[in-house]
C-alpha cells in the first residue's frame, strides 16, 4: 500500500532518503520524529539519527521540518536542528525554552482537529466566524485579562486578537498575541500552558506569535 512517508531506518538509509528527496525537487524536509502507537506517543529516530538527517538537509540547502507532539521528540528535533515543530500538543516548559534558545519555529496547528473530523468521521469540515474579533493593545488588556494582565506585559505583549469560531466539532476561541519576538511568546506560551493536561482540547486554545 502507498504509504505517507519514506520508510527509513539506520543513518546510512535516512541519508539516502533525504538525498533521494533533494534530487527529485524537494523544498523542504519533513520528518516524523515521533508517532502514535498502542502505548502512546514515542519518538521514532534517536537523536544521531534525526543530526544525520538535518546534516544532509543542510548539506542540500534545505530546511528540516519536523511532525512532533511528544516531549522526546519535539526534544530530540530540536537538538538535532530542525527549523519548525509541528504540532507539539504534548509540549513542556523545557522543550520550549529549549526551542526558544535555539530558535525554533512553532506551529501548533489548532485547525487539524477540524481537518480530522472532516476528511475521516464524515463532519461537515470548516470554522466560520462567530461575531467580529476583538482587538486589545497593552492599554486596554485589563478589559480582557483583568488580574493577569501583568504577565503578558512583562512578556513584551504588544496586541490581542481574540474570535470566536464556530464549526462541526464545536465552538473554538481563538487568541492571537504578539509578544514582540520569539523568545517572549513561547515564554508567556510556557508559563500559560497546563503541563497536567495532556492535550490542549478543551476551552480557549492559545497561540502566541
Amino acid at each position: 500500500l502507498p504509504q505517507g512517508a519514506q520508510m527509513v531506518t539506520g543513518e546510512t538509509e535516512i541519508r539516502r532518503a533525504v538525498r533521494e528527496q533533494a534530487g527529485r525537487g524537494a523544498d523542504v524536509i519533513k520528518v516524523y520524529a515521533d508517532f502514535r502507537r498502542a502505548s502512546g506517543t514515542a519518538p521514532t529516530f534517536t537523536l544521531e539519527e534525526l543530526t544525520a538527517l538535518v546534516d544532509e538537509a543542510t548539506a542540500a540547502g534545505l530546511p528540516v521540518s519536523a511532525h512532533a507532539s511528544s516531549p522526546a521528540g519535539m526534544r530530540r528535533a530540536t537538538q538535532a536542528g530542525a527549523r519548525t515543530i509541528e504540532h507539539g500538543s504534548e509540549g513542556t516548559p523545557e522543550v520550549f525554552r529549549l526551542m526558544a534558545e535555539r530558535g525554533v519555529v512553532f506551529y501548533p496547528t489548532l485547525a487539524a482537529a477540524a481537518a480530522y473530523d472532516e476528511y475521516f468521521s464524515g463532519l461537515d469540515g470548516g470554522w466560520e466566524l462567530d461575531g467580529r474579533v476583538e482587538v486589545y493593545d497593552p492599554e486596554n488588556l485589563y478589559e480582557k485579562i483583568n488580574g493577569a494582565a501583568e504577565q503578558y506585559l512583562a512578556f513584551g505583549f504588544r496586541e490581542l486578537h481574540y474570535a470566536t469560531l464556530a464549526g462541526a466539532p464545536g465552538v473554538l476561541n481563538v487568541e492571537l498575541y504578539d509578544q514582540g519576538d520569539f523568545p517572549s511568546a513561547l515564554g508567556i506560551f510556557a508559563a500559560q500552558r497546563d503541563v497536567e493536561r495532556e492535550i490542549l482540547s478543551e476551552g480557549p486554545l492559545w497561540y502566541y506569535l
